[in-house]
């Protein structure tokens, strides 16, 4: 794990003396999220606020029935040990060095809170205990990538359709803040981040359709552009995953279990991405659903509505599924999620309702189905 991110978050304990800082980080951001135009879909909101991010006061956001208007309460204190009652969604993040640093987030709607864990070290034993990542409502989905300074940013799509947007850098946290859509009564169902050497960019599905939204550039903190909107018809899930040239692939799961597939041209912000194009017809219903590269090409990991794993690999070839978990073993995954990693073999991992941690990191295809706990 590099340095910069291994020690980030225990840094930004020090450098929060209090909740001024939460106030200053949020004026910092208005530079990050300039206002822009919105394309593909909408005006944006209907507030006088930028099309970026609508920047709160620092704290938790008290997310209202809309969904775009939260008020700030008190913060929980990072890095709080929290134990987790009801995990509903997961989300995760690699840092490329070597070993692999993985961090994974989770929603639980237990404690109202969105806790964060990373792995120090190679072995299933080495993942740290679930940490106080804020307090955010109702989380339904979650996406984070890591930008070009090894600085996670992480998304969160709550139960009303809202979006609200993390980031960490060296000068600590900012706090949950919402993000617009590209229509004013847009309802997000579901949301992915993907971030490679030339672009970053967010995904997400909202009233059926899937829209889009890249940086400006290879920094950071760079602005985003314009929402592009990709249509297709009946996604009920949404995710990604960025190939050896750094292109965006994206896949959606329609209601009868077909699974389309599109691609971003090039890297520049509003790049067109392909028509979209069956991939596969799986006809299993699925509750969650995760893209990743290896040294073989895109892989898909899939955990269906009875619980069960199931894994394609380099699927450019064909897609064929390998159970890698068997809808009948205990203890039952809520969510899934898959990492990319230096070694070349995705790092997949589960998580059940009460917040218990398991990884697959070997190749099924050799044999290897065990899944380690991580506590």
């Amino acid at each position: 794990m590099k340095p910069s991110l291994a020690f980030s978050w225990a840094a930004s304990k020090r450098v929060w003396p209090g909740l001024w800082l939460a106030v200053a980080l949020a004026a910092l951001n208005c530079r990050d999220f300039p206002a822009q135009p919105i394309t593909g879909g909408g005006s944006g909101t209907t507030s006088t606020t930028p099309a970026g991010p609508e920047l709160g006061e620092g704290g938790r956001a008290d997310v209202s029935s809309s969904g775009d208007e939260p008020s700030f309460l008190p913060v929980c204190e990072f890095p709080e040990v929290v134990v987790p009652s009801e995990v509903v969604t997961i989300g995760a993040s690699s840092v490329f060095s070597s070993p692999t640093a993985p961090q994974v987030y989770v929603g639980d709607l237990g404690t109202q809170t969105i806790l964060a864990r990373y792995r120090i070290g190679n072995e299933a034993t080495s993942w740290v205990d679930w940490l106080c990542y804020d307090l955010l409502p109702r989380a339904a989905r979650i996406a984070a990538m890591n930008l070009s300074n090894n600085h996670p940013e992480i998304f969160v799509a709550t139960a009303e359709g809202g979006l609200f947007v993390r980031r960490t850098s060296e000068r600590g946290q900012t706090p949950w803040l919402p993000f617009s859509l590209p229509t004013p009564s847009g309802v997000v169902t579901d949301v992915t981040a993907l971030a490679g050497d030339a672009s970053a960019a967010v995904y997400i599905l909202a009233d059926g359709s899937v829209y889009a939204r890249r940086k400006r550039s290879t920094e950071p903190y760079a602005s985003y552009g314009p929402w592009l909107s990709l249509p297709v018809n009946d996604a009920r899930l949404l995710t990604g995953g960025v190939d050896g040239a750094d292109m965006h692939h994206l896949y959606v799961v329609t209601s009868t279990g077909e699974i389309q597939h599109t691609v971003h041209s090039d890297h520049t912000v509003d790049a067109p991405f392909s028509a979209w194009n069956l991939v596969h017809a799986l006809r299993t219903p699925l509750s969650d659903l995760d893209a990743v590269r290896s040294t073989d090409g895109m892989n898909l990991f899939a955990l269906t509505s009875t619980g069960a794993v199931l894994g394609a690999y380099d699927i450019e070839r064909g897609v064929s599924w390998e159970e890698l978990r068997r809808a009948t073993d205990e203890p039952r995954f809520v969510a899934v999620a898959a990492l990319p990693t230096v070694e070349g073999t995705p790092l997949v991992v589960g998580v059940t309702e009460k917040g218990e941690l398991f990884q697959l990191d070997g190749d099924p295809r050799l044999g290897n189905t065990t899944w380690q706990s991580g506590g």
